[in-house]
């Protein structure tokens, strides 16, 4: 019977032992997943401070004496295997401590690489040499990529590798250096999930030559294979956290893609590291390796410090994800966001939000103390329920979890300070001092934030607009029945609406042409509107008015100078380039490539997105209302002579003629927003509120915005991955575009514009494969891979 990993545990029971075992895991996992070229030599130093056990120095023997291995190397490879029916290599004996050093030094003179996979540059870096899909690069192709980029961070227990070499951390962590690379994007304009490459080291170094004959000599073991692996495992279940929904673990990843270089440095500032005198990929690396020598704790805390100080700035509703080196962390999948209220660790599953919820609020009231039951009884007196547990556990069930934070949390000081406790939030740091005047609202949102629920809808871009058309319509009542009429404040309330309307106007058109006009498939981030996305609006409006193509010859004039004039008759002019563009669909149209495959292999989904411009492929009777709707916008403002008021508002003097002439105005001015907002042109974000399931599988996706409006989506669709959002996440939903029964329309995720947005602009780039070549670059036969893996994970 082959001992197993338990038998293992059992037999190796010393902790000083077990942690010197779990050393050299880490310091070999160094030596197996890294790059070397064909000149690398073992250092004299690295190959002292390896020492053998009795049952390794046969093998090294066999390996030099029968398999004409050179002793450094035979050696080495002993100390990559660590184990086979007994361990290999002496660890009472090993100098683990030299070993880093020689690493630390290798790394730092570049005879051992590691990939650096942050912040887009070797993604951008092998955009630039391998304009085609790569799914495995050669040696030297390797070398080409990593050349003039700085080593890679990763760690492995606390031993952090990077461009200074191999530093200590304050904390363990398992981040372990890799040969797959998230590199490329596919053509596929439907695939948005960034695909590995597997980079090679060179397999013309003495030590990659001679590897795999020790496979040969490993074969009859009394140990089962893989039970080293699992023996490895058990002894790291002790320090893993799996179940810890509060781990921060991801937190130190996550820095390398959601900060730029200058937010970095404010954080290694902050933590009292040096900050180097370099730039771009160097500075990052740099900064990264040092930063993850901290703990957890301290990195998190000093992050959410700097975006509640505001030093980093975050733009409202923005929240960052890693776009590139994604991790999921743990058996809830949290990955880190961060956003205006600091950093969050978002589970996959829904329902953990709800969980910390109800956890938090049981920490709150010790049902054992008279005085918190007494208390918990006092707010749930509207609930029915047997007893306060029962009562509890109904009020979190029908209450909304932001009402809930707001009675049970705030009702008391001591509990808000548990709270901030709890979810990682320090007085001063993310939620501040709480005091008498501070603004309930925004600790439910921060508190809300740090849970795991999702942010509150923004408004519709009308919400101003509406509640100054209403002050508007309240005045024009006040000046017809009042004997006095205060004419400064009725001037204002117009002024402030003209204001109001000339912005509205000009968001909705920026985002009519875009939602209309641009190839969101073909997009860096399909089917995400940010407001810059929509600044090439005017001029190519402008150019097609001015060109008499155009309902009538216009000059809208410049973008900075917007008014009401060029504004309402810009609703026209676009409608005049959709036609434009439908007398001329064939140019728009795709070509075969570019369509996704699977649109050519099923008949269950279809492709319906056929032209690079998305009104083309809206049904017949979409666009017709669209038309109909951009044209009736300007010709209601034309004909309230809303600009014509507009710039008589300074002088308006009371008189019956001009009451009735300010009336059509704001009329018109309504009206034209209830036309945009009915063809879903006017941004508002919407989110699923409730969804209904039958036996069959069958959905009704209900969706509501801030204001209270509801949509509903059904399911299952024809249409197939295009890339729109999920209807699960807030979008803009443009209910007038609709290109697929039932009632599939373009939908947009809200973007932002911001130093994230730049540091990640033109990201990705989508590559195809080479025709007729189905691997790239394979080494050959002899390849490192076929070398035993009997300890490290993945084997």
């Amino acid at each position: 019977m082959k001992k197993t990993g338990d038998d293992l545990a059992a037999e190796y029971t010393d902790p000083g032992w077990r942690a010197r075992y779990l050393r050299l895991v880490d310091v070999v996992t160094l030596l197996r997943q890294c790059v070397i070229g064909p000149s690398f030599k073992i250092p004299d130093r690295m190959n002292s401070a390896i020492v053998l056990t009795e049952y390794g120095a046969r093998l090294q023997s066999d390996l030099t004496t029968k398999h004409e291995v050179p002793a450094k190397e035979a050696r080495m490879m002993c100390l990559l295997e660590i184990a086979h029916d007994e361990p290999i290599v002496d660890l009472d004996k090993t100098n683990l401590d030299l070993l880093i050093d020689e690493i630390s030094l290798c790394v730092q003179k570049n005879a051992i690489r590691y990939p650096f996979m942050y912040g887009g540059y070797l993604y951008r870096r092998a955009a630039e040499i391998f304009p085609d899909r790569r799914n495995q690069l050669n040696s030297s192709e390797t070398v080409e990529l990593l050349d003039g980029q700085p080593c890679g961070v990763f760690q492995v227990g606390d031993l952090v590798v990077g461009p200074r070499g191999v530093l200590r951390s304050d904390e363990g962590r398992w981040v372990p250096p890799t040969m797959k690379v998230p590199l490329q994007h596919c053509g596929d304009l439907t695939c948005r999930r960034p695909h590995v490459t597997s980079l090679s080291t060179d397999y013309d170094a003495p030590i990659n030559q001679h590897l795999p004959k020790i496979t040969k000599l490993l074969t009859d073991a009394t140990v089962a294979r893989g039970a080293w692996t699992d023996f490895t495992g058990l002894l790291w279940q002790g320090a893993s956290r799996p179940f810890d929904d509060m781990d921060f673990v991801g937190v130190p990843v996550a820095l390398g893609d959601c900060l730029t270089e200058s937010e970095l440095k404010l954080v290694a500032g902050h933590l009292d590291l040096e900050v180097p005198d370099l730039e771009g990929a160097a500075l990052r690396a740099h900064l990264l390796q040092s930063i993850w020598t901290k703990t957890d704790d301290e990195i998190a805390k000093t992050v959410d410090f700097l975006i509640s100080s505001g030093d980093i700035e975050l733009a409202p509703h923005e929240v960052r994800r890693s776009p590139l080196v994604d991790i999921a962390v743990g058996s809830f999948s949290l990955r880190v966001e961060m956003g205006t209220h600091g950093l969050r660790l978002r589970p996959d599953d829904g329902e953990v939000p709800l969980l910390r919820l109800r956890r938090l609020i049981t920490h709150l009231y010790d049902l054992s103390t008279e005085a918190d039951v007494s208390e918990l009884k006092w707010q749930l007196r509207t609930i029915d329920g047997d007893d306060v547990r029962e009562r509890l556990e109904e009020y979190l069930r029908v209450t909304p979890p932001s009402a809930a934070i707001a009675t049970l949390v705030l009702s008391r000081r001591q509990n808000v300070q548990h709270a901030m406790d709890e979810l990682a939030i320090e007085s001063g740091v993310s939620l501040g001092e709480i005091g008498p005047a501070s603004d309930d609202a925004s600790v439910v949102e921060k508190l809300m934030w740090k849970l795991g629920f999702p942010q509150d809808l923004q408004p519709s871009q009308a919400a101003e607009f509406w509640q100054l058309f209403k002050e508007a319509k309240q005045a024009m009542r006040d000046a017809r029945g009042s004997a006095v009429l205060d004419l400064p404040r009725l001037r204002e309330v117009l002024r402030e609406l003209f204001i109001s309307l000339e912005g509205l106007l000009g968001d909705t058109i920026d985002f009519s042409w875009w939602c209309l006009m641009t190839d969101h498939l073909a997009a860096p981030r399909p089917f995400t509107y940010t407001p810059s996305q929509g600044e090439s609006a005017w001029s190519e409006l402008a150019s097609h008015a001015a060109s008499g193509s155009g309902p009538e010859k216009l000059r809208l004039g410049d973008r900075r100078k917007r008014t009401l004039h060029p504004l309402g008759q810009s609703f026209a002019v676009l409608a005049s380039l959709l036609q434009k563009c439908e007398s001329a669909r064939d140019t728009s149209r795709r070509s075969d490539e570019a369509i996704p495959k699977w649109a050519t292999q099923t008949e269950l989904k279809e492709f319906p997105l056929l032209h690079a411009i998305p009104f083309l492929d809206l049904t017949d009777s979409a666009r017709n209302a669209i038309l109909n709707g951009l044209e009736r916008v300007s010709r209601v403002l034309k004909d309230g002579n809303v600009s014509g008021l507009r710039n008589q508002v300074s002088h308006f003097q009371r008189s019956t003629s001009n009451l009735d002439d300010v009336e059509r105005a704001i009329a018109a001015s309504g009206e034209a927003v209830e036309v945009l907002e009915a063809l879903g042109l006017i941004r508002a974000e919407y989110r699923a509120s409730r969804t209904e399931r039958d036996e069959w599988a069958r959905l009704v996706i209900h969706m509501r915005s801030a204001a209270g409006d509801e949509l509903t989506f059904s399911r299952p669709s024809r249409v197939g991955l295009v890339g729109l959002p999920s209807l699960q996440s807030p979008q803009y939903v443009v209910r007038s575009a609709v290109f697929s029964s039932p009632k599939e329309v373009l939908r947009f995720k809200a973007g932002v514009d911001s130093p994230f947005s730049e540091m990640w602009a033109g990201f990705p780039l989508p590559r195809t494969k080479r025709p007729g070549v189905l691997d790239q670059s394979l080494e050959p036969a002899s390849d490192i891979a076929r070398a035993s893996y009997g300890v490290l994970p993945g084997a």
